[in-house]
């Protein structure tokens, strides 16, 4: 009896142990921005975040622009008005056929609608070309990709490429761009978690997804004039009917 009860004492510890590190762990992934892997969420009893809605629809992604030749399946798009200058750079390097230089590079930020100036770009190319990864090399007077294939895809209007290729703000639009869209698909309006639990069954969608990122990316909608909050107390949000 007594060896049963040490044993099940030690079953008990464990198991307690496991579900502080599971904590641990959710913290981090939440801190970082990052969805919760499936395994921790069932772990710590999330069975609702993992279900499908209620609805049931699988939602198509977004309409996209026309795709670059080099478009993988993995890749997203955003518009240009989107990304950030350091993003956009790499871009026109990639599209580059030699290395730039600076007053180059910022005359091409300048035909992509960026007002952009000697001392920003210069900023960005200290940015790009240090620490232990650094994006670019610079030579005489010219910058040029390390590695073409970490850089988006400049192509009619808009940039593609892998999520890895894209700054932190840049997939927090493309975020915001599936949260508007999944509003378009539902007039009636959707809670926060609907929207977060929705858009972590779509495929197409890249960025990290909780319910507070969701719930940051609204007001930004709202201030740009595609989004509104339902009234009456529902905790809904809609797309404006003529976005």
């Amino acid at each position: 009896m007594t060896d049963r009860f040490i044993l099940e004492s030690k079953a008990i510890a464990s198991l307690t142990a496991l579900m502080e590190q599971a904590a641990t762990c959710r913290s981090l992934f939440e801190a970082a921005g990052m969805a919760l892997p499936d395994p921790l969420r069932r772990m710590l009893g999330d069975e609702a975040i993992t279900k499908v809605p209620a609805q049931g629809v699988i939602v198509p992604p977004p309409p996209s622009p026309p795709r670059p030749p080099a478009w993988e399946n993995d890749w997203i798009w955003l518009p240009i008005s989107s990304l950030t200058p350091t993003t956009l750079v790499c871009a026109l390097l990639r599209q580059a056929k030699a290395p730039l230089s600076p007053k180059q590079i910022m005359e091409g930020l300048g035909e992509l609608g960026v007002d952009a100036v000697k001392g920003s770009v210069a900023n960005i190319g200290t940015r790009l070309s240090t620490g232990a990864h650094p994006k670019i090399k610079r030579g005489t007077g010219t910058w040029s990709l390390v590695d073409p294939s970490t850089a988006p895809v400049l192509h009619d209007g808009s940039v593609w490429g892998p999520v890895a290729s894209f700054d932190k703000q840049d997939v927090a639009a493309h975020r915001r761009i599936g949260v508007l869209h999944l509003l378009r698909t539902h007039p009636d309006g959707l809670q926060i978690m609907q929207i977060t639990q929705m858009l972590r069954n779509c495929e197409w969608m890249r960025a990290p997804l909780t319910k507070d990122l969701v719930k940051a990316d609204l007001p930004v909608l709202q201030s740009e004039g595609h989004t509104k909050r339902v009234g009456g107390g529902s905790g809904k949000w809609r797309a404006y009917k003529n976005d």
